[in-house]
């Protein structure tokens, strides 16, 4: 199972700082051909739908309504930036904020996959030098969840902050506070410890039916084996770290390789190990789902499990429960 699952997903080994793949290949190591399919272009080997829960298209595609939804949630989101910065005296432009919450963190020396949040960046509609594809890319992620409100009024994030009601750019603009404070990107030397063993790291990317070359357009792949790792008690603090450090590389990984087109991963959770005494508990699982819920939207690929044993199957029964149902979508 677990090799198939491996040759399901097609891995290359991704280096972004490598020259770029040429050409594509399919997960056998065998050349890939191109084909089209309807107005996208498809690589594979013959019977490949399997790629289209793997793949995620590059170009957007909009409606006027969702274009207008977007545009005006992204004005409206920039202009909260700019009144907050005025109401509280800042120094600086007020969109400086969105350059110290990079995916990955900001890399100076191309070290490390990194790449803007905000993305594209741009000014607010009806400036000077305004871009209406400002933030598009990021605009579209919290948008989907939100099913596209035309009052511009949602209950994301679906916590108790918005139970009533918030406006749009209110998600984003939580996102960003949540960015600043708790440093996605970073690990702390107790999470270093806490993954020594290599319980859940980023490696490679999935085969793309819309591009040639998969390392461009491939979603970047989470390898996750929670039974490798008991929770201890009180250092949920730790593996929380871990996990969300983990997501944010990845997305960053996918945005780098694809130059902000493809933000996605797909993860593979081999549940061999995993037994009920490593069942974290209810509280600490909800607490994990809402930071992945409210900051991390639309970012999952596609979850395969690998060695599905009866205490992860328990697991899973426990937590659906828990997730809104736009989530489990």
């Amino acid at each position: 199972m677990f090799q198939k699952v491996t040759n399901f997903f097609g891995l290359k080994k991704s280096d972004s700082s490598t020259k770029k793949n040429q050409n594509s290949t399919n997960g056998d190591g065998s050349q890939g051909r191109v084909k089209e399919t309807g107005s996208n272009k498809s690589t594979g080997s013959g019977d490949d739908d399997w790629t289209f829960y793997v793949s995620v298209p590059p170009e957007l595609d909009l409606s006027s309504q969702e274009t207008d939804i977007l545009q005006k949630t992204g004005h409206n989101f920039l202009e909260r930036l700019k009144k907050d910065q005025e109401q509280q005296q800042e120094e600086g432009e007020y969109d400086q904020k969105l350059e110290n919450v990079f995916w990955g963190g900001k890399s100076t020396n191309g070290r490390f996959a990194s790449f803007p949040w905000w993305f594209p960046k741009g000014r607010i509609i009806g400036t000077t030098n305004d871009d209406e594809s400002s933030g598009e890319r990021l605009l579209v992620s919290y948008l989907k969840i939100m099913k596209w409100p035309k009052n511009l009024i949602t209950k994301f994030p679906f916590s108790h902050l918005c139970s009533d009601g918030c406006p749009t750019d209110f998600a984003l603009a939580h996102t960003l506070e949540y960015r600043e404070k708790y440093k996605p990107w970073a690990i702390t030397p107790g999470g270093v410890k806490e993954n020594e063993i290599g319980w859940f790291y980023v490696r490679g990317y999935s085969p793309t039916r819309y591009l040639l070359s998969n390392e461009e357009g491939g979603s970047s792949v989470i390898w996750y084996r929670p039974g490798l790792q008991k929770i201890s008690s009180g250092r949920y603090e730790e593996y929380f770290r871990v996990v969300i450090h983990g997501l944010d590389t990845c997305i960053a990984d996918a945005l780098h390789r694809s130059n902000g087109k493809i933000g996605k991963c797909n993860v593979l959770l081999d549940a061999k190990g995993f037994g009920l005494s490593y069942i974290p508990s209810i509280g600490q699982t909800k607490k994990l789902m809402s930071m992945l819920q409210d900051h991390f939207p639309d970012r999952l690929g596609v979850l395969v499990i690998a060695n599905m044993a009866r205490a992860a199957e328990t697991f899973l029964k426990m937590v659906l429960p828990f997730l809104p149902i736009e989530v489990r979508r």
